[in-house]
């Protein structure tokens, strides 16, 4: 797969899961990946939207952008060398023709689209008669790098694929109606609804096809022989393997080119 970025060419590949989680940890990447997107007020019994929604009243969930050269050598993760770097991401800028990151951003997103949906407060509605509470975002992303060997150009490349929410309880005015509440519907102290992203153009699709079945062949090699169902109840990779295992369904059976559908979701928790 291949992106093309004014006249320069990007060759697209998967990048491994010990990377891609020394790539979420970058500062500017791992703001974009978690936030604060909503928050009810108890003792006014109001809510508001934290950030600003799109035209159709959605949260925008963007793609990111980031330069990563790591040091030479070295055992375990990759570190990243931080003037080659910095070289590598001036150097992008002025390979691509652009002014500042804005415009590469806006040239990718042009590319995979710009995802959005509204935050799903009805499934959190039964905490706004006992606590104040704000809703958490997290973006699980797509990660692949964009090189052009020819001209030693790389950057790496941030497509959301699922998003989940969850409550941040801030104040509780009332403990023992709080705990009725959680008596009631056990499923709140821990709810955390997840909705796959579907792509919104047929590049978005393959790049996140790639991205996709790297992070499985991934997990499968780190499982050696042992399988899902093996696993202990409270081993995290139960979790990630069903969430992956419902994005995968997804994007498999998309057919490329079916049209601009950036806004859909899907349901990828409960």
């Amino acid at each position: 797969m291949k992106i093309k970025l004014n006249t320069v060419e990007f060759d697209v590949t998967p990048v491994p899961s010990t990377l891609r989680e020394v790539l979420l940890a970058d500062e500017v990447i791992a703001r974009g990946a978690w936030r604060d997107i909503w928050r009810w007020d108890h003792a006014g019994q109001s809510g508001e939207y934290m950030v600003q929604l799109t035209p159709q009243n959605g949260v925008p969930i963007g793609n990111g952008v980031s330069f990563f050269v790591p040091r030479p050598g070295g055992e375990g993760p990759p570190r990243r060398a931080d003037a080659p770097t910095e070289k590598m991401g001036r150097r992008f800028l002025e390979g691509v023709g652009a002014k500042s990151m804005v415009e590469v951003m806006q040239a990718l997103t042009r590319v995979v689209g710009l995802p959005q949906r509204p935050a799903p407060l009805a499934q959190f509605a039964a905490l706004t008669p006992v606590a104040s509470y704000t809703l958490r975002q997290h973006v699980d992303f797509a990660v692949v790098q964009l090189s052009n060997a020819a001209r030693n150009l790389s950057a790496y490349f941030f497509v959301p694929g699922q998003v989940i929410y969850r409550a941040n309880v801030t104040d509780i005015p009332d403990p023992s109606a709080h705990e009725a509440v959680i008596a009631a519907e056990p499923k709140l102290a821990n709810l955390q609804p997840g909705f796959v992203l579907t792509p919104g153009t047929e590049a978005g699709l393959m790049l996140r096809r790639l991205a996709m079945l790297q992070r499985l062949a991934d997990l499968k090699a780190g499982m050696g022989e042992m399988q899902p169902g093996d696993l202990p109840e409270d081993d995290p990779r139960r979790h990630l393997i069903a969430r992956l295992g419902v994005e995968w369904r997804l994007l498999a059976a998309k057919k490329p080119g079916a049209g601009q559908v950036g806004r859909g979701t899907a349901p990828a928790t409960a």
